[in-house]
């Protein structure tokens, strides 16, 4: 073994600060420079490079801009700050943000657009240990790291770590990037989600792993050959969890779906008719429910019908699937369920979601296009067709053991913590739930939330170990 590089990024990193400012609304009174009322004259007050120590309260003030290089933190460990309003994100290029342990209740974090910002200068924003009603950090040249939230309704971002969370959906949305050949990743692993993880982003190969949730959609990905896209060792929790992959303009698959736990059985979305039927609605239901209709600017119809509602981003989150009609996008979901198909056909285990209430179903991949498509490992037969003879694309079909314990894919890649075979489902695999038990532990310290090692080591082989972390205040 020649030698051994490791490479460690601390997401709170920073242990010399400008200024220490401090924050109590019970003092009789500030001094306008470290000592204040309100977390607003604080930041107003603010440098790059200062931390902000919050005691520990109710704070009932208005939006809060923040556009600086500055650490909101809790004066006391583990403790939360009531902040009764949105928080507003106004990046700029080499922005370096932290927010821990801010308790937004009924408001949300909002992300508007970078300033002199590139793919390399990013505003990287680290939000840890809070609570909201959304984050919204879907705005291009952000990096954002969501770790260990409660988010009562959803998570949109475009580039970043979504770990340990607990939510309705997760959206990961496209950037500017296009197919990028590097070693980053966006990953999502770790989180409880009530009902959809959605893929709509080609810019970095992405890993989804270890979540519990109910549906996942993968609309675009990046699909650049020589990468993967690892969807692994996440639960499906019911027994009409729904998948879909999108059959339309796919240059290239390049996606191992393995080692995944599913209760029974799964629902497998057609795209054989160009989009899902959601929920059927009229223009007339739309202002009642409080759709916008400013997304992306058009109305959706299908053979004379309204079907479509059209999203907007700053009140809600996109659907489970993304419908491409007509050069625009649409969602067919509303605020608080993703609406999902109402026709399908069942067949031993898995089960086919159908478009226009037929009863048959075409293929569920693009076979036309390159790449490969692995489906290993998950204890349940996939229901693929089986491709035709002149197909492009190289198709995985491996069953795999029915049971949780060492039934996941044996390769060492896959192998759990415990240098055993992988496990299906949650505690399997290199990001096992185990991993994060440690985040509740007020003395933990450091906490890696990304670990990436090398699979097999070869003599002579250079060893490369990647980690990202954050160390609670």
């Amino acid at each position: 073994m020649k030698n051994l590089i490791i490479l460690v990024l601390i997401v709170l990193y920073s242990e010399v600060f400008a200024t220490d400012r401090f924050v109590d609304p019970n003092l009789s009174q500030g001094n306008g420079s470290t000592l204040f009322n309100t977390i607003t004259d604080a930041v107003a007050a603010a440098v790059n490079g200062d931390r902000i120590i919050v005691a520990s309260s109710t704070y009932n003030e208005a939006d809060l801009s923040i556009g600086k290089t500055i650490q909101i933190i809790p004066k006391d460990k583990g403790k939360t700050i009531k902040f009764n309003n949105d928080i507003i994100i106004n990046g700029f290029g080499g922005m370096k943000l932290d927010i821990v342990g801010l308790d937004l209740g009924s408001y949300s974090f909002r992300f508007n657009n970078v300033e002199k910002a590139s793919h390399d200068n990013l505003a990287i924003v680290n939000i840890i240990n809070c609570s909201s009603l959304y984050i919204l950090a879907h705005k291009p040249f952000y990096k954002t790291n969501i770790l260990n939230n409660d988010i009562e309704k959803g998570i949109a971002f475009v580039h970043g770590s979504v770990v340990y969370n607990r939510t309705k959906q997760i959206s990961l949305l496209d950037g500017p990037l296009e197919n990028q050949v590097n070693d980053k990743r966006n990953v999502i692993i770790a989180n409880e989600v009530e009902f959809l993880i959605g893929i709509m982003n080609n810019d970095l190969p992405v890993i989804v792993a270890n979540n519990k949730l109910r549906d996942f959609s993968m609309i675009r990905w990046n699909a650049n050959l020589e990468l993967v896209n690892y969807v692994m060792n996440n639960e499906f929790t019911s027994t009409e969890s729904v998948l879909s992959f999108s059959k339309q303009n796919v240059p290239a698959y390049n996606i191992i779906f393995s080692s995944n736990e599913f209760n029974d059985r799964f629902l497998m979305a057609d795209f054989s008719s160009g989009f899902i039927y959601g929920d059927l609605v009229s223009e007339s239901k739309w202002d009642s429910q409080n759709y916008s209709k400013g997304f992306p600017g058009i109305d959706g119809t299908y053979g004379g019908v309204q079907i479509l509602r059209i999203f907007d981003y700053n009140n809600w989150l996109p659907s489970w699937n993304w419908p491409y009609v007509n050069g625009k996008w649409y969602a067919t979901n509303g605020p608080n369920e993703p609406a999902r198909p109402k026709s399908y056909v069942y067949s031993g285990g898995f089960q086919r979601w159908v478009t226009n209430g037929s009863t048959t179903a075409n293929k569920i991949l693009n076979y036309y296009a390159t790449g490969f498509f692995e489906f290993s490992y998950n204890g349940i037969e996939a229901g693929f067709n089986i491709p035709p003879p002149d197909s492009k694309l190289r198709f995985t079909n491996i069953k795999g053991e029915i049971g949780i314990i060492d039934g996941g894919h044996p390769n060492h890649q896959f192998y759990d913590i415990d240098l055993t075979i992988n496990d299906r489902g949650v505690y399997g695999g290199g990001f096992t739930l185990e991993n994060y038990i440690a985040i509740n532990d007020s003395d933990s310290g450091n906490f890696i939330f990304y670990l990436e090692i090398p699979s097999d080591l070869f003599p002579g082989d250079n060893v490369k170990i990647k980690a990202t972390s954050f160390k609670n205040n």
